[in-house]
């Protein structure tokens, strides 16, 4: 109890006694249980992690090798429940990559050629830049959040995004095409006046918005916060309001434009548990609707895209199972893929199109 005690209190050397005496012998209790020692050392490593990590809100036990074996054995049992879902899952994915896209070849290796060349620089970031990079872009969390996982000041992860930033529009521009990399809260109306600032500096104005900002909150309604609501509502309608606004002028005066809104079904068909987000992607298609038959005079054509599931790192919080049992509801048996999306957009963006006012699914068939 009281070495428990001492590590509650953020007793660095008392947590290192404990990990050095039960790491070893936890290590091959959990082999023993999975059959890998590879899956073994990560049950135990994720649970030093988050022994420590979360050690203010441990709870009290009087054994601290009961409670260790207890967690491991879970652990690992848990780890060889999800085993089999975790192959099949694994041969569906293997199975995805193997589909061509419907791409002239031209296309298909200018593409090639500009993923390459991000992810190059990409990989040559230092581990921590990376992660962060990823976990922000990719997976969709805010500063803060990142800064708490990874034990940083805020402050650290907006200078390793930064870093990352300009070292991805460096490269791009080196590809021969202008970039402009600038972060900001969209939903905050100064930020976006500073971007669209740079906007008119670099390029002179704007022919083509897309809207893609969006956060989520998975949880009953009466349990949610008014901050976490006014939090969704600000990211996800606000931020398309401030870029709307700014952009219009633009647009009217040159007397052409696209917005392009990323919307989502659940804006179309709700969903249970998302109800925020659902709220705030119905807003959208409303506002895109809206905003359609005002601008049309000004040849500004405004749509949505309401994608469905899309195959992103931001699904990978979803269990094997969960993701199988997701894909098996789709009559198109697979993912979206971001490519699709954007070719979607694309299209969208740089066509001449009657198209206008309209929310586009783009769901395999799904809603």
């Amino acid at each position: 109890m009281l070495t428990l005690t001492k590590i509650r209190e953020g007793d660095i050397k008392a947590f290192e006694d404990v990990f050095r005496r039960y790491y070893s012998p936890l290590c091959w209790y959990a082999m023993s249980i999975t059959g890998s020692m590879e899956a073994a050392e990560e049950i135990v490593e994720e649970l030093f992690y988050g022994f420590w990590r979360d050690r203010e809100r441990l709870p009290l036990f009087r054994s601290m090798k009961s409670y260790l074996y207890v967690a491991v054995r879970n652990q690992s049992f848990q780890y060889c429940e999800h085993l089999e879902v975790r192959n099949k899952y694994r041969e569906f994915v293997l199975s995805r990559k193997g589909r061509t896209q419907d791409s002239s070849p031209q296309e298909e290796i200018e593409y090639q050629e500009l993923r390459h060349l991000i992810d190059t620089t990409l990989a040559r970031m230092p581990e921590r830049r990376l992660r962060i990079f990823r976990m922000h872009r990719m997976e969709g969390k805010k500063y803060a959040e990142i800064a708490s996982q990874l034990s940083l000041s805020v402050k650290t992860v907006e200078a390793e995004m930064t870093k990352a930033l300009k070292a991805l529009k460096k490269e791009i521009e080196n590809y021969q095409v202008p970039c402009l990399a600038y972060m900001g809260d969209m939903g905050d109306m100064g930020c976006c006046k500073e971007l669209f600032a740079k906007i008119k500096k670099q390029f002179g104005g704007i022919d083509v918005l897309v809207n893609n900002a969006g956060v989520s909150y998975i949880g009953l309604l009466q349990d949610m916060s008014s901050e976490d609501w006014d939090k969704i509502l600000h990211m996800n309608l606000t931020s398309v309001f401030n870029c709307c606004k700014l952009a219009i002028p633009y647009m009217v005066h040159q007397k052409q434009g696209k917005i392009i809104n990323i919307s989502s079904v659940w804006g179309v068909a709700g969903a249970s548990c998302e109800a925020a987000y659902s709220a705030t992607k119905g807003g959208i298609n409303a506002l895109t609707r809206a905003l359609a038959k005002e601008l049309g005079p000004s040849n500004i054509q405004v749509n949505a895209i309401a994608c469905g599931a899309i195959d992103t790192e931001m699904n990978q919080w979803m269990e094997e199972d969960e993701l199988i049992a997701l894909v098996d509801e789709i009559p198109a048996g697979r993912l979206g893929k971001a490519e699709e999306v954007a070719d979607l957009a694309y299209h969208l963006g740089y066509k001449e199109s009657y198209l206008t006012g309209q929310i586009i699914g783009l769901d395999g068939g799904w809603i």
